[in-house]
């Protein structure tokens, strides 16, 4: 089955990273870690991405890296919707990550799936650099 990606969708995921990444950078300390991981993610996916735009990938590939993009998207929209939900109306004050309450389980669930996502993208990347990196027999 094929899901389907195109430059724009990767650019659209890559930019919703790197916003989510932004907002969650003022977050209070038991947020740091998802600020840090949605960072990793957007690096992940813009080598994913000039990775896929280099080299011809087989179906499989292309299957496993849009399922990749749409689980990182998943995410990224649950926790930027969590963001907006609850910011303050004036974006100079940034002490509005105090005024709400973070359910640490919530809190664990979504650094799970940001590293679920992360995983995915490494292992496309490190069979990627091998794949390309071999000698041709």
């Amino acid at each position: 089955m094929s899901f389907g990606y195109g430059i724009g969708d990767f650019l659209t995921v890559i930019g919703i990273a790197w916003k989510v990444y932004n907002d969650f950078k003022d977050a209070p300390e038991q947020l740091k870690d998802i600020s840090q991981g949605v960072g990793t993610l957007a690096t992940l996916l813009e080598q994913v991405d000039q990775s896929t735009k280099t080299y011809t990938l087989s179906q499989e590939s292309k299957d496993a890296v849009a399922r990749a993009l749409n689980g990182c998207k998943g995410v990224l929209d649950e926790l930027r919707e969590l963001c907006e939900k609850h910011k303050l109306k004036n974006p100079a004050l940034k002490r509005w990550w105090y005024r709400f309450r973070w359910d640490q389980v919530k809190i664990n669930e979504l650094r799970d799936r940001i590293t679920v996502n992360a995983t995915m993208l490494n292992v496309f990347q490190a069979s990627y650099i091998r794949y390309t990196s071999s000698p041709i027999q």
